[in-house]
């Protein structure tokens, strides 16, 4: 890393005859200057005089080209000669540096000032909202806090369901780099699940989920930088897309948990194993919605198993309680009586938690 940071600055048009020409300018800085050094050498020497109120959004890029981050934002009255105000959207001591090295090219950083006019170019106090023609004085009806949802969700189920939802993936993707990715052609079907599905793909594509079929293509070790040593693409096209294609699937099913509610891709494309000659296990059927988790059967000792964690769990929550609210218990017994409790906890394949 150089001792410098290059900046490529822009800026809106504030009027007709300001976009004539090119607002961009080229700055140099040392790295260790930092955000606030950078808002205010905008403010004072690179935004246009306005006649009124106006405000500008500062920010910059980031190594993902559909993410910038937000830097400040400046407001400025000219006309009455009031000093620029500024409010930070990024911790001011951040270096130009650090920023660079989360950029696209190292050692450069591409900042943007975006005009905010009318309602948005100057700041409110709360009695000026109240007091505008946008504010009605309707209020929210409060409906429910997350804190009270959380306390009705069965922890321990959640945790069971995702457990054995977990155990079945490696056997369901061997099956599916056999029959699916592999299978040449693809099998029957296919072309219509991609393109029905359309939309799910545009929210599951990941990073990470072009790593799991570079894994369902090769290893499981795999990374999607791999992919020309795992497969002559020109050869296989069809086992490529279809990896990519399960993998954005697969990747979400395996990374989000029951506690997220339901996930509505997961009936087509279980569906689609299933059309393919993928047999479903029973928490597989979960997933699909074929059968709710209600109906989902467990044997008795597992459900004796649950039963039991369920118990230790609120012995668990009552010493806390009792140890650093309560202040009933002495630290040795606390911890005389948690040991013992997260020893039971570990044999029935649960993590315990913190001391």
């Amino acid at each position: 890393m150089t001792d410098t940071v290059k900046v490529t600055i822009d800026r809106s048009s504030v009027a007709m005859g300001d976009d004539v020409e090119s607002h961009r300018e080229f700055w140099v800085f040392p790295a260790e200057a930092t955000v606030d050094d950078l808002l205010v050498a905008i403010s004072a020497g690179f935004l246009p005089g306005v006649a009124g109120p106006a405000g500008w959004s500062v920010d910059v890029n980031t190594k993902d080209q559909d993410r910038r981050w937000d830097l400040g934002l400046i407001y400025t009255r000219d006309d009455l000669r009031q000093e620029d105000q500024i409010c930070r959207l990024h911790p001011g001591t951040r270096t130009l540096g650090d920023l660079a090295r989360w950029a696209e090219s190292p050692e450069e950083l591409d900042v943007r000032a975006s005009y905010l006019s009318g309602d948005m170019g100057r700041r409110l106090s709360l009695g000026e909202v109240k007091g505008g023609s946008g504010y009605t004085g309707s209020q929210p009806v409060k409906l429910e806090s997350e804190a009270a949802t959380d306390a009705k969700v069965d922890w321990v189920l959640t945790r069971e369901l995702d457990r054995r939802a977990a155990d079945v993936t490696t056997a369901r993707r061997d099956w599916i780099r056999h029959h699916i990715v592999w299978a040449a052609p693809p099998p029957s079907g296919s072309e219509v699940f991609i393109a029905r599905n359309f939309h799910f793909l545009a929210q599951l594509h990941c990073p990470a989920s072009m790593n799991v079929a570079a894994q369902l293509l090769g290893t499981d070790g795999a990374r999607y930088k791999d992919v020309e040593a795992l497969v002559d693409a020109d050869a296989r096209p069809a086992a490529v897309i279809m990896a990519m294609v399960v993998a954005a699937f697969e990747w979400n099913i395996a990374n989000r948990s029951w506690r997220g509610g339901e996930r509505d891709y997961c009936k087509p494309y279980f569906e689609f194993l299933s059309s393919c000659g993928y047999r479903l296990s029973p928490i597989e059927e979960v997933l699909a919605g074929h059968i709710s988790v209600q109906e989902f059967k467990f044997s008795a000792a597992d459900a004796a198993r649950l039963e039991r964690i369920r118990e230790l769990r609120h012995q668990q929550y009552q010493l806390r309680m009792d140890r650093y609210y309560a202040k009933t218990l002495a630290e040795e017994e606390y911890r005389s009586a948690v040991t013992r409790l997260h020893a039971e906890l570990s044999d029935l394949g649960e993590l315990p938690g913190p001391m």
